[in-house]
């Protein structure tokens, strides 16, 4: 990311938190409501505010604050960009990217030692007896300091690659990171830091104290450091001004690291919760149960629920084309809309006399589903099924299919989801029928081998047993 053009884009004028000096209380107060936004309990305050929350109340929407300069806007309408940006104090050049800074650190680093930092940090040391390539580093005779690695940043990298300092990962890496840095020559070094949006910094009040996210501390402690080296009460050379700078930067980069490992990317972060976990449509998940009747292996029936939501725009088709209301005529889309939503979970006729029409109409044994269970390991993880009933008791909530289908993903009836897409069209499941359950027979990896998916559940086998024993008899006598 640039962020000097970011920071000419920004609709909301830019504020410096290096004007903050946050010895003094008010300073600090301001900034604090710059920097964070406050809940009192479970509660959300929608009451219309300026990002300093000075300047509140509905009578000054779009009203500019005579305190931050930001717009008076309601909570749910202002822009998620960030007001605050730090600069590096008076005599330091530059700032370093943070991802840049992460990747240089992540290639740089040796038995422990940030090489990157002791280059650009004049006061960082490194101990008494550093790794070969730190002492490698060492012996190049580089200037120390921020300043002059942004002064000669072109020949100092060409003399790290060079000499193997930059030695992490293997050959094929290091050029990777080369053309990087060649691509992104422009945005490696950025003369102001953004502070993120205070709708993303969130602490919440309670009568036992005030609680945030840890990741929040490294984005503190480098807004704090950036503000000690601007307004020292001793004058500080460029030496310790540099070295407080890239200390400010070494903690944006670490924040930025723990912010998307923690937060964003976890298992539980906000890109699994709200963007890859959202339900997309016509899908749908449900626990598994045995098929008790006679069936297919191929064969799901389906909740009552679940179909009428999965195939709900399928419905409200057949109601606009074929179906009469209870006044003798066509349903409208108003009419159709409001008889699927009001019958999700609860039976109609006519909508499983026309669910019925589906799988009548479908040009295979039923409709055409994915169905999968998660995490996706093998080859029969996914497989292809085909609806063939809809089950009529709205109470029962479970997706029955065959046992014998059971093994490839590695599932069971004691309380397993599994997750189903509609396959919504002819060309989709010529592709898709390759994911059909006989396909995966054979081993993939040993070839004319039979593969494990096919193990027939102990019920199935001792079936098959009494069969053949019956039969046997039979002929006998």
């Amino acid at each position: 990311m640039d962020f000097d053009a970011l920071f000419e884009q920004a609709t909301t004028p830019p504020v410096i938190l290096n004007t903050f000096n946050v010895d003094t209380v008010d300073d600090k107060t301001l900034l604090d409501s710059m920097v964070y936004t406050y809940y009192d309990g479970d509660s959300l305050n929608v009451v219309p505010m300026c990002e300093c929350q000075r300047t509140t109340g509905a009578g000054m929407i779009n009203q500019r604050c005579s305190f931050c300069g930001t717009t008076v806007l309601p909570l749910s309408e202002r822009p998620l960009e960030s007001l605050l940006w730090m600069e590096p104090p008076a005599g330091v050049e530059t700032f370093i990217n943070p991802q840049v800074w992460t990747m240089l650190s992540k290639a740089m680093t040796h038995g422990g030692i940030n090489g990157l930092l002791w280059l650009v940090d004049p006061l960082a040391i490194v101990g008494p007896e550093p790794h070969k390539e730190i002492r490698r580093l060492m012996d190049l005779g580089i200037d120390r300091g921020i300043n002059h690695f942004y002064k000669n940043f072109d020949q100092i990298i060409e003399l790290l690659f060079n000499t193997q300092v930059i030695a992490g990962g293997n050959r094929h890496q290091r050029e990777e990171l080369w053309q990087f840095i060649q691509c992104n020559r422009h945005k490696i070094f950025a003369k102001r830091l953004p502070v993120p949006s205070r709708m993303g910094f969130v602490a919440e009040r309670t009568v036992t104290g005030t609680f945030a996210d840890k990741t929040m501390k490294p984005m503190l402690d480098a807004i704090r450091t950036i503000s000690s080296a601007v307004h020292s009460q001793t004058p500080l050379d460029i030496r310790k001004l540099q070295s407080r700078t890239m200390l400010a930067n070494d903690l944006v980069a670490t924040y930025s690291q723990d912010f998307m490992a923690a937060t964003l990317t976890s298992k539980r972060g906000w890109l699994r919760k709200h963007v890859y976990g959202n339900p997309l449509f016509f899908t749908f998940r449900g626990v598994i149960s045995s098929m008790s009747e006679r069936h297919e292996y191929d064969e799901l029936h389906v909740p009552w629920g679940i179909c009428m939501s999965t195939y709900s725009k399928h419905l409200e088709n057949k109601l606009y084309k074929t179906a009469i209301n209870e006044r003798g005529r066509p349903f409208t889309p108003n009419e159709a809309i409001g008889l699927i939503e009001s019958h999700t979970l609860r039976y109609h006729p006519v909508l499983h006399s026309l669910f019925n029409e589906l799988i009548e109409e479908s040009p295979h044994k039923g409709l055409p589903v994915l169905f999968n269970r998660n995490p996706s390991l093998d080859r029969g993880s996914i497989q292809e099924f085909f609806i063939t009933k809809v089950i009529e008791d709205p109470e029962i909530n479970a997706i029955a299919m065959s046992v014998l289908c059971l093994k490839a993903p590695n599932a069971d009836f004691d309380g397993d989801a599994l997750n189903g897409m509609a396959i919504l069209d002819n060309r989709s499941e010529r592709h898709f029928a390759a994911l059909a359950p006989h396909f995966g027979a054979l081993d993939l990896d040993h070839p004319r081998r039979m593969s494990n998916n096919q193990a027939f559940p102990p019920p199935v086998a001792g079936a098959i047993a009494n069969m053949v024993h019956r039969s046997d008899r039979t002929v006998a006598h």
